[in-house]
């Protein structure tokens, strides 16, 4: 016990009670300190410990970025793990309720595990089997990096999306060379260099990506107070229909059609 006068009161305080002019971590407006190796930490069990143990609003501002780009590292890590669950769904053989049995390629319901266990509709399901198929098979370094917390999963996109009408293995070369400067982009800029690139490898990919384009759109009907009907066709996803590239060049025009939507699963690669 200790005891301090001012003015004319008298303040009697226990030794174990920091006086009033002293805060400390957790208190308004004192911060409270995050590991310095969670800046650093791989996605995974001990930086979810790390996240866990830390209260964003009690950190400085400086540490609230640095619990931000940790959260989001496991997130990329954590929406990877998921695809891969909902690709495994899809890749048992059926009846192996007890057993482990994987399917050298899945069959075309594949994703109707998926579907009836989150209670989503066909063509969600369609979609989101076919981009974890795309990560894990079709192009498995954009899973690895999203396993890794270093690729999001809207870059995962670009690169699945905008591949789309190259050879996988055009499709990787693309990958290997714009991978390690994804993270320093954004996703316009991101798609523009990919772009570039499949325009390189191949100068037939943007007319592929049309006739694609052209050969999977679609056409709505609809009934019109003025008309007796109306109906209008557009591309999968619905776009802007561009015209025919020329004989001579290819056209940007075609290149900014993103073939993507369900994915069939009648014929999709073997995953290894």
């Amino acid at each position: 016990m200790f005891v301090r006068i001012h003015s004319e009161r008298v303040l009697v305080m226990s030794a174990a009670t920091p006086p009033p002019d002293r805060e400390g971590p957790g208190t308004p407006g004192v911060p409270v300190p995050v590991p310095e190796e969670m800046a650093v930490a791989p996605p995974g069990a001990v930086l979810a410990g790390m996240l866990e143990d830390v209260e964003i609003e009690q950190v400085s501002g400086h540490d609230t970025v640095t619990v931000m780009l940790a959260e989001y590292r496991l997130m990329c890590r954590q929406q990877a793990r998921f695809y891969r669950a909902v690709l495994e769904t899809g890749s048992r053989k059926p009846f192996s309720l007890t057993t482990v049995q994987r399917l050298a390629v899945p069959g075309e319901f594949a994703a109707e595990e998926a579907r009836a266990a989150l209670v989503w509709s066909r063509t969600r399901a369609e979609r989101v089997f076919g981009f974890a198929l795309d990560i894990f098979c079709r192009l498995p370094v954009l899973g690895q990096a999203m396993l890794a917390g270093e690729l999001d999963e809207p870059r995962a996109r670009a690169f699945v999306d905008w591949t789309t009408g190259l050879t996988d293995a055009q499709a990787e070369t693309v990958c290997a060379q714009l991978l390690p400067e994804a993270p320093a982009l954004t996703v316009g800029e991101l798609i523009d260099r990919i772009k570039r690139a499949c325009l390189a490898i191949d100068p037939d990919w943007a007319h592929k990506r049309y006739r694609e384009a052209v050969r999977t759109r679609r056409v709505h009907g609809s009934r019109n107070p003025e008309a007796p009907r109306t109906s209008a066709a557009t591309p999968n996803p619905s776009t802007v229909s561009p015209q025919p590239p020329s004989a001579s060049t290819p056209s940007p025009a075609p290149a900014n059609v993103p073939v993507t939507g369900a994915r069939s699963t009648s014929f999709v690669p073997t995953c290894s």
